[in-house]
């Protein structure tokens, strides 16, 4: 594998991975022998068991492909997941390199979508300078917390500032800067991971751990200012999609 993005992973040109048949090369640029997310890996794959005649049409309905594919990623992801736990500094220059190839599998690929999950990795709010996976956070979390929670922003600063962030930095949460174009998307295909719902802090609704008394007396507040919230929609209109009493 590769630690430098010298190709565009969306470029014919990206792919890599030579076949052979009994030692006869046959294709370097067969799009079907990995998934899209996976064209940075370089390497041979030799088969005795497809024809030396072997056309692209033939290839592609060929079980013995799909074996060999699916050898081929397991090989690929066990090789990086040994340097994820046994090289950490060199698996962050990997991943600093082919992060997005993750994101795009993620959201591409169902059959791999799950185990992808554990591969990647966010800036966060008590990650300081290095980014932090999934299994990390969930280590971090608080007693009690059931949820990971995200927040979206164009850059770390623009997350760190974000209305939202104060409440969780009273609550001591962690929480992850989903920053990089494809991060929004990346949570909308995680959903949950080791029975852990991600959350939205931008999203209405949170209610975090509050107390009885603490509910109680929101529920007041919605009600006291429920006409003020209605009378403001109706002055504003259009320029507002909706407008609510929320927790200072």
């Amino acid at each position: 594998m590769p630690f430098e993005l010298t190709r565009d992973m969306f470029s014919p040109e990206g792919r890599a991975m030579r076949l052979y048949v009994k030692r006869v090369f046959i294709n370097d640029k067969f799009e079907d022998l990995v998934p899209r997310w996976m064209t940075f890996a370089r390497g041979v794959v030799d088969s005795e068991d497809l024809p030396l005649n072997v056309g692209r049409e033939i290839l592609q309905k060929s079980r013995t492909l799909k074996i060999i594919r699916k050898r081929v990623v397991r090989k690929v992801l066990d090789t990086i997941d040994d340097l994820r736990e046994n090289e950490p500094a060199k698996f962050e220059t990997f991943w600093t390199s082919y992060g997005k190839y993750f994101k795009v599998g993620l959201v591409e690929d169902l059959d791999y979508k799950d185990e992808l999950k554990r591969f990647v990795r966010f800036w966060s709010s008590k990650s300081g300078d290095n980014q932090t996976s999934l299994d990390e956070y969930i280590g971090r979390m608080k007693e009690g917390q059931d949820k990971i929670y995200f927040v979206t922003g164009e850059g770390r600063r623009a997350a760190e500032i974000a209305p939202a962030m104060e409440k969780m930095r009273q609550k001591d949460y962690e929480v992850l800067y989903m920053v990089d174009p494809l991060d929004e998307i990346c949570s909308q295909s995680i959903v949950d991971y080791e029975g852990k719902k991600l959350v939205d802090i931008n999203k209405a609704g949170l209610d975090f751990d509050k107390s009885e008394d603490e509910k109680k007396d929101m529920e007041d507040k919605v009600k006291e200012y429920e006409g003020v919230a209605t009378w403001l929609k109706k002055q504003l209109g259009e320029r507002v999609q909706k407008v609510q009493v929320s927790a200072a």
